[in-house]
């Protein structure tokens, strides 16, 4: 699954190896407490956690904050630990194209950097800060910038993170977290320096080595991703995520038997580890092996351990059909995966699943039954206990979403540009700068599809071009600007980034990969 988008992406909390963090050392960031057996508890959590064992991380936090109350970075561990899917999940996934949904597996570090968090671990950030008093100088700096970077203040967190890194230069925790911070942001050559001088202390972490992989992948330095990949593995050989993480380089190198091989080995690590049965499916899908890819996800091979990952099998059923091109049952598996859901508990969930429903039903031409998916979606989120900024940020996406499939096709075009000059307004007030960034690259999506819709061309493409982590269904427009604009060059290198998977449960590749397929095709006939 994508771990940084990521999407991607956010930031937070987890660290790993504190196990050398020890207040008698001088040159590591303290950690106060009243206990050596919370202290001992807090660092074993904190490495369960890098390695993705969010449960058993969970019960290390708990029993140090019976042990030590007054234990601030324990609750800090506690809501990184945590990370049920209201932290996971929230922001409604404001880095991905249209908020489309994704299984995501970033180590908590990033994950809890999230504008909205579970209830529950809103109150242990809370409480951690009622806790400051009790704290280092350098700890009160690290809760400060977590809370800074949920809230999506960067000039706050980052200045928070770089003061710790100058605190502490020589801690490689220091610098992860700073990294993390850059990764939040979008910050990505930062974060590459910081996760880099993380390692050069400390060669050991081996969590950075699967961070620098994404982030050398995202900034197109494939060689030396594939390298951080390897060297991940290498270091914690019996843990599935290292081969999982590896394994999804591959696929998005293209390289499916190679991938599928590594995705084989996390699962015989771990048989529960759905990403990677989710992942396998992909690569089986690609390769065109569509029954294997369904056996793959075959209920009595799921030893899924929570209704997350139930959800994530349905969905990766259904994008399977998609690849398949049977648009009617990947339609069908979608609306069951949606009955499984419990609106009242996950109305983020329920109403993303009304969305994929309505972005089907819009691009088989079936516009008014996209609109009552829309509707639905929409109502679900207004009617839930969702924060406010949620709720606001929800209206948004929708309205941009309705511009793409419902009024354009509709040949509306005055109304989605009356949407898009309100929906301008109300994200240039903004001031959480990750919220802004990701609704200002879906503008660009909506300003380029009303310029594509208008045959120009020359600033669809424009727009298009400025969009962040762009997807399949982008790509492929760009791709149709440059062949009209007679850059066949352009349209060429547009239409193989289309065919590229971006990361699992991609509905618009599964949909747009057939098409921009055809398309290279044609601006680029094969050699006889």
């Amino acid at each position: 699954m994508q771990k940084i988008f990521l999407s991607i992406l956010l930031i937070a909390l987890t660290l790993g190896l504190l196990s050398s963090c020890s207040t008698r050392d001088k040159s590591k960031i303290p950690i106060t407490t009243k206990s050596s057996q919370a202290r001992a508890l807090f660092e074993e959590g904190m490495a369960l956690c890098d390695r993705f064992h969010h449960d058993e991380a969970r019960q290390c936090m708990e029993e140090a904050i019976e042990i030590d109350p007054e234990f601030a970075l324990g609750y800090l561990g506690l809501a990184c630990s945590d990370l049920r899917r209201g932290a996971q999940y929230a922001s409604l996934q404001q880095a991905d194209d249209l908020a489309r949904p994704m299984i995501r597996k970033a180590p908590p570090s990033i994950l809890l950097g999230v504008s909205v968090l579970g209830n529950e671990d809103e109150d242990f950030l809370g409480r951690a800060g009622q806790l400051l008093d009790k704290v280092s100088t350098a700890e009160r700096l690290w809760i400060n910038g977590l809370r800074l970077s949920a809230e999506g203040d960067r000039s706050g967190a980052v200045n928070s993170f770089v003061g710790l890194a100058m605190m502490y230069p020589q801690d490689p925790l220091a610098h992860r977290l700073l990294g993390d911070c850059y990764l939040r942001f979008g910050m990505p050559d930062s974060a590459i320096a910081s996760y880099e001088r993380a390692l050069a202390i400390d060669s050991s972490m081996a969590i950075v080595y699967n961070m620098l992989g994404y982030e050398y992948q995202a900034v197109g330095r494939k060689q030396d991703a594939e390298q951080m990949f390897a060297k991940y593995a290498e270091l914690l050989p019996e843990e599935p995520n290292p081969q999982d993480s590896y394994a999804e380089f591959l696929l998005r190198d293209g390289r499916y038997e190679e991938s599928l091989d590594l995705y084989r080995k996390a699962l015989e690590l771990d048989p529960g580890f759905t990403n990677s049965r989710v992942g396998a499916a992909t690569d089986l899908a690609l390769m065109e092996k569509y029954s294997e890819a369904l056996a793959e996800l075959d209920p009595k091979m799921d030893i899924a351990r929570t209704g997350q990952d139930r959800l994530a099998i349905e969905g990766a059923k259904a994008v399977t059909y998609a690849y398949a091109h049977d648009l009617k049952k990947c339609l069908t598996t979608f609306k069951k995966r949606g009955e499984t859901i419990d609106i009242e508990l996950e109305p983020v969930d329920a109403a993303y699943n009304y969305d994929i429903c309505g972005e089907i039903y819009a691009y088989e031409g079936k516009q008014r039954d996209a609109e009552e998916m829309f509707k639905t979606s929409l109502a679900i989120i207004r009617s839930s206990d969702l924060p406010k900024a949620v709720k606001e940020q929800y209206e948004i996406y929708h309205r941009i979403r309705r511009s793409i499939y419902i009024d354009l096709p509709a040949g509306d075009v005055d109304r989605a540009e009356r949407q898009l000059q309100q929906l301008e307004y109300k994200t240039g007030t903004m001031s959480d700068l990750v919220t802004k960034a990701a609704l200002e690259s879906a503008l660009h999506i909506l300003r380029g599809m009303i310029a594509f819709d208008q045959k120009d061309y020359e600033l669809a493409a424009d727009e298009f071009k400025l969009t962040r982590d762009p997807s399949a269904e982008v790509s492929y427009y760009l791709g149709m600007c440059c062949e009209k604009l007679g850059d066949t060059e352009g349209a060429a290198d547009c239409y193989r980034k289309a065919m590229v998977v971006r990361k699992l449960l991609d509905l618009p590749h599964a949909l747009y990969f057939s098409k921009a397929e055809a398309a290279l095709g044609r601006v680029e006939p094969p050699i006889a």
